[in-house]
């Protein structure tokens, strides 16, 4: 069928849907961003499936951002969505080949990518809203090889993220503190990605695993509250295991101050040592550049930053 180029009739009679659905009508800032995000994804599949051709569709969401509401978050969210602007660093250009990941992990850490490498031969398609395919070592492999006589998930856990961010300051300047906010009285996995995780884990047995995920792009400015009520069916939010994995094997995709943060709902964090667990982790750059890890609330949108969440497949 020959694709053919929306009209000003179909624009504004799209115009008439999204106002019946609410689009411009949200006064909350962080309801905008969310909701924005999620019709702009839905929408952006929708139209790119249609009879329309890309520049009439382009054209079509000019006319809407000026005629209708210039300033419009969802808008440009949906225009961003469907022309695929740049969110992360020029240098980034989305994840390295699956056997790559593995082997650098598994060097860096000294895991066994045996099983990983067997795994990545027949990887299942990517689930919708994945970037590609990303590692993650196994919290156990990694306590097992580097402090077998820690016992206890919560300590394992805790110390296994602090031997990744040892690994990245060997790199990079970094400024986190590994004592006071990588220990298990403030730092530990949300419940749902904790059980994801298991999950994932136990049908991948061996050192290293294999996640499909998106690292921030399709969470931009959402609080992290948000994204957690609105998961898609297998998403859930992923934890500073995995960005930190991200920061040695992709180091591109954190670059500096002015680049997309990544806020991780996989985790709860404590400030002080309160057990108190009511914020959540991002990863972002201070004002001297350095690499961060830090604790955000999950009640507060941000527009720099945008969280990073895995599929179960």
């Amino acid at each position: 069928m020959e694709r053919s180029v929306m009209s000003r009739t179909q624009a504004n009679e799209l115009v008439t849907k999204m106002e019946k659905a609410g689009c411009f009508n949200i006064e909350a800032h962080a309801v905008i961003i969310s909701k924005g995000n999620k019709i702009a994804r839905t929408l952006v599949k929708v139209i790119r499936a249609s009879e329309w051709t890309d520049s009439g569709i382009l054209d079509a969401i000019e006319h809407l951002m000026k005629v209708k509401c210039p300033d419009s978050i969802f808008l440009t969210t949906m225009r961003e969505a469907y022309e695929g602007e740049q969110v992360y660093p020029k240098k980034y250009k989305g994840p390295k080949p699956i056997n790559e990941q593995i082997t650098a992990l598994a060097e860096i850490l000294n895991l066994d990518p045996t099983q990983a490498l067997a795994y990545a031969k027949h990887l299942p398609a990517l689930p919708d809203g994945a970037e590609g395919s990303f590692v993650r070592p196994s919290v156990d492999a990694i306590a097992t090889k580097h402090f077998p006589g820690v016992e206890g998930a919560a300590e394992r856990y805790c110390y296994a993220a602090r031997l990744l961010s040892q690994e990245i300051a060997a790199l990079r300047p970094v400024r986190t503190n590994n004592d006071t906010q990588l220990n298990p009285k403030q730092l530990r996995l949300h419940a749902h990605s904790a059980a994801m995780l298991k999950q994932i884990a136990e049908t991948q047995p061996g050192d290293i695993h294999v996640i499909p995920a998106q690292l921030g792009r399709w969470h931009i400015g959402e609080p992290i509250s948000w994204t957690r009520n609105h998961y898609m069916c297998g998403e859930f939010g992923l934890d500073v295991v995995f960005a930190f994995s991200v920061a040695l094997i992709h180091p591109e995709r954190f670059a500096g101050r002015k680049e997309l943060a990544m806020r991780l709902p996989g985790n709860e964090h404590s400030i002080g040592s309160f057990d108190s667990f009511e914020n959540s982790v991002a990863i972002f750059f201070d004002h001297e550049n350095k690499f961060c890890f830090g604790s955000t609330r999950p009640d507060e949108p941000n527009d720099d930053g945008g969280s990073a969440t895995g599929f179960l497949v």
